[in-house]
């Protein structure tokens, strides 16, 4: 029997919520590790417009590094990045790569900026980088996260990709008009900048693919969490962690509720169990959405003909004319407010401390607010299909250093 040889690379990231917030930890590295130890420095569709790829243009940017200068080697890192390269050119992405010696600190920024510039509004721009990831304290003792190019020095942070400039600087002013973005790292988790305050689309919504397209969306997926080892070995030569990406998109084993699109969130759930059980526990991968998301999401795969017929078929399903809402929220009270997609007020509740149930709602997909009456606590909004009962437990997101949320109306 064939064995793939393991080399680890290993993780040790934070997530770091708005902005600045990061945690400390450390691991200790042997040798072939991607990553080095710390240094001191939503259900299917009943509309048409679902059923088709609503992508202007889609591109990808891919680097993958095997043959560092100052960094250890690596395996697998090119052959995962020339991969993805190779399935997402068959899905009808523009393709711009970088490998090896090409992958320099400034080659990688200025590739990425240009794509980010060049993208449209109804566009997808997907990062996908392997490679060695690191963490450097700062003299204020802070915890900053770093992608490591092919020239990179791993004391040195003027040589390396900071997290926060992929993350945050990136998705700033008018960098970019994309109305989709999303980086996959197959490298160190150096922290992901999360957004907190949010708008979440339901898969219950019957224009639910519809609704995702028409919002922005700005997420990542890592391919692990702090003190743990990510790990290649995997299918095919590949990383766990990519081959699994290459598996569940092109299986279709990501399309975790069925309804031929795979979705960013689906695909971040699917890598984080699997992953998970193929590492035997060593190795569970990250995943959000990121300053900036105003309630879309990545769509990574379209149903073809045969699977529009299906959906279709889908639509003859019946349902009752009225529905009730039932929602609780913690740990605050809070208000909420049930809008049409119009912005048309239907319902309200006022100053709830336990579950309420709103009832005899015509059946459609509305807008919820459930507002906090606690200054401490975030507002949250979903876009939900009342086509039956529906319960939500709604947990208030804590406010984090006094920043506003984006307004969700």
């Amino acid at each position: 029997m064939h064995f793939f040889d393991k080399i680890a690379r290993s993780c040790t990231g934070l997530l770091a919520l708005i902005m600045a917030c990061f945690l400390l930890s450390s691991c200790t590295l042997p040798v072939g590790y991607r990553g080095m130890i710390e240094q001191n420095l939503i259900q299917d569709s009943n509309s048409r417009s679902t059923l088709r790829d609503n992508y202007e243009h889609k591109f990808l940017v891919v680097v993958g590094i095997d043959n560092y200068e100052y960094a250890d080697r690596l395996r697998h890192a090119v052959r995962d990045a020339a991969s993805m390269a190779t399935m997402f050119k068959a899905s009808g992405f523009e393709i711009a790569e970088l490998y090896d010696a090409q992958a320099t600190r400034r080659n990688i920024m200025s590739l990425i900026e240009s794509i980010l510039q060049k993208a449209g509004p109804d566009d997808l721009v997907v990062v996908f980088f392997a490679g060695h990831g690191t963490d450097l304290k700062d003299p204020d003792e802070s915890i900053k996260g770093y992608l490591v190019p092919v020239e990179g020095r791993i004391k040195d942070s003027k040589s390396l990709i900071p997290m926060n400039w992929l993350q945050v600087d990136l998705l700033a002013g008018n960098n970019t008009r994309a109305k989709h973005l999303l980086f996959m790292l197959d490298a160190c988790s150096s922290g992901i900048v999360a957004a907190r305050a949010t708008v979440n689309v339901d898969s219950s919504v019957r224009n639910y693919i519809s609704e995702l397209m028409k919002r922005e969306a700005r997420q990542v997926i890592t391919a692990g969490t702090g003190n743990q080892q990510v790990l290649d070995g995997g299918y095919k030569g590949h990383s766990i962690f990519a081959g699994l990406v290459l598996q569940g998109l092109e299986d279709c084993a990501a399309d975790l509720n069925g309804d031929y699109h795979i979705t960013a969130t689906e695909l971040g759930l699917f890598l984080s169990q699997k992953v998970y059980v193929q590492s035997k526990g060593a190795q569970k991968p990250d995943f959000a959405k990121l300053l900036g998301t105003k309630g879309g999401e990545v769509i990574l795969k379209f149903p073809n003909d045969r699977e529009k017929q299906i959906l279709e078929e889908r639509k003859k399903n019946t349902e009752a004319a009225t529905a009730d809402l039932a929602v609780s929220a913690r740990p605050v009270a809070a208000d909420i407010i049930v809008y049409d997609l119009a912005g048309k007020l239907i319902a309200e509740k006022r100053n709830i401390t336990d579950r309420v149930t709103i009832q005899n709602l015509p059946a459609g997909d509305y807008q919820v607010i459930v507002k906090s009456r606690d200054s401490r606590y975030d507002s949250v909004m979903m876009v939900l299909g009342l086509y039956g009962p529906v319960a939500k437990d709604i947990t208030l997101p804590r406010r984090m250093l006094n920043v506003s949320s984006v307004p969700l109306l």
